[in-house]
């Protein structure tokens, strides 16, 4: 694809690109929303089989990354007292 910024929106200010209410949905629109869902299902059914947040805690992640965990906290202190006095 390789329109022009000014070339798509002249092509919108034209009405070109719109699908309206009434047009019927393709079958390529429909095999991609069927993919897409099924990514999420799997995606969904992983996540709830996962442990991977039992396993991965902040307080490992301090531990396995005390520098930034040191600058992180000092950033949320620094908010915190920021946002108590306004």
């Amino acid at each position: 694809m390789s329109e022009k910024v000014s070339d798509v929106g002249s092509r919108h200010e034209a009405g070109e690109g719109k699908v309206e209410k009434d047009q019927p949905v393709s079958s390529s629109d429909t095999q991609a929303s069927g993919s897409l869902e099924g990514l999420l299902s799997a995606l969904k059914q992983q996540i709830k089989d996962s442990n991977w947040l039992e396993v991965n805690t902040p307080e490992r992640w301090a531990q396995e990354n005390p520098e930034l965990a040191a600058e992180y906290k000092k950033a949320a202190e620094e908010r915190s007292t920021a946002s108590s006095t306004t």
